[in-house]
């Protein structure tokens, strides 16, 4: 099925099967595993697949989206939702491409990668819906090149990414992995229908087949009597050559095998090296995230200004790993050297700067009813600074408050207002 020269390109191709992958449905051949059997038709055929694509294709987006992203304007967080912009991330890692635009209400919205050729022409199809029924209802199934008709957008862009994407870079590792892992499973499954081999038994030869049959193999020395009653499984070759092949597909991927990582008291030094491949492909995503807001507000600039959309700042909330030891104490360490609010928005335990530096403000400034005169100066001078209308930073100048409390000339809360009742 051809649409407008699109559906069963290679380019199209290349676009499902990366989603396919993303979704743990990778290609498994038909392996014949030859054996001794009892039913000769039947030959043991596992389809085991690792899901470690998705694995690493969700740790490179979860690195810049696992937590919602610092934005000064309210209009920007509700139209670029965490969820579809989650789900174009998913798309641009797997498949190399994202395609998102605006619907019929003009809200911003994640389109099936496929719906667009590479000339940025709309051809609006989705094949991978029609696959994903056919493998839940029927298990493995061949395309046949059906697809759903998608609406067509109010507007649309295509973003595609410069380097190969992650599936033209991992397909033959994961192929290779895979049907390794797939083929030992198959050797267990066969285990029991394996060749026997008899050498020395000069006795009863119906009681040694009897005992073949219920035991499986049996293993004798050369003088015909049993030496021992067991299978032998020695996959070490095997599992030298899986090793090699998971600790390649992290590799490539850049990404961080999680079962194999010594992070229990790493130092950030080490902690910040184990993800520095991670992290680079995680600004080119977040790059691509920006890329595809500006192209949306240049359509639809939701009421700012176009100085204000050229100097639009979107902080991504990278999900580094850090050691919080050091952390904590390099954040006390720099007491009086940097502000409070920079000191917080380091330390692994505060999630939102604002919120923490106003309980700060409540517990510090706020904190002693029963203090003495120069404790209420300083409740009396917050408070009219939180207060004021005419205060556009109020929130710094009770951060600023803060500091000087904090680190006031005398030894306690009474005695920390001397600079404050100056000004």
């Amino acid at each position: 099925m051809i649409k407008n020269g699109w559906i069963g390109t290679s380019a199209y191709n290349r676009i499902l099967n990366a989603q396919l992958y993303y979704h743990n449905l990778t290609e498994i051949r038909n392996k014949q595993f030859v054996t001794k059997l009892t039913d000769r038709d039947y030959r043991t055929n596992a389809q085991l697949r690792s899901g470690l694509f998705g694995h690493i294709v969700q740790q490179r987006r979860d690195y810049v989206l696992t937590k919602p992203y610092t934005c000064s304007y309210d209009q920007i967080k509700a139209q670029f939702s965490m969820y579809e912009l989650r789900r174009a991330a998913t798309d641009y890692v797997a498949c190399g491409v994202m395609v998102v635009g605006l619907d019929a209400d003009g809200k911003f919205k994640r389109y099936p990668p496929e719906s667009v050729n590479t000339k940025g022409e709309w051809i609006g199809c989705d094949g991978i819906k029609p696959i994903l029924a056919e493998y839940a209802g029927d298990g493995q199934i061949t395309w046949e090149g059906k697809v759903e008709e998608v609406k067509r957008p109010a507007w649309y862009t295509r973003i595609d990414m410069e380097d190969p994407s992650l599936y033209d870079e991992l397909k033959p590792f994961i192929d290779a992995y895979e049907t390794l892992w797939s083929r030992k499973q198959d050797a267990l499954a066969d285990m029991p229908n394996s060749p026997i081999v008899v050498t020395g038994y000069l006795d009863d030869p119906d009681q040694f087949v009897n005992r073949v049959r219920e035991d499986g193999v049996i293993f004798l020395s050369k003088d015909g009597s049993c030496d021992e009653m067991r299978v032998r499984t020695d996959y070490t070759e095997i599992d030298k050559q899986l090793d090699r092949l998971k600790g390649a597909i992290y590799d490539i991927g850049c990404a961080v095998d999680m079962a194999t990582a010594v992070v229990g008291n790493t130092s950030s030094v080490a902690l910040r090296l184990l993800y520095v491949d991670l992290e680079s492909k995680a600004y080119q995503l977040a790059d691509a995230l920006m890329e595809a807001i500006r192209r949306t507000l240049a359509v639809n600039s939701l009421g700012l200004s176009q100085k204000e959309i050229d100097e639009l700042d979107i902080v991504w909330s990278f999900n580094s790993i850090v050691n919080e030891n050091d952390a904590i104490m390099n954040c006390v360490q720099s007491q009086n050297l940097i502000s409070i609010p920079t000191m917080l928005a380091h330390h692994p335990w505060v999630t939102d700067v604002d919120k923490e530096v106003e309980a700060l403000a409540k517990e510090v400034v706020f904190a002693d009813e029963s203090s003495t005169d120069d404790s209420q100066e300083l409740r009396v001078g917050a408070m009219q600074l939180r207060n004021s209308p005419h205060q556009r930073n109020n929130r710094e100048d009770v951060s600023r408050l803060i500091q000087k409390y904090v680190r006031g000339d005398g030894a306690s809360n009474t005695h920390k207002t001397t600079s404050l009742s100056k000004e």
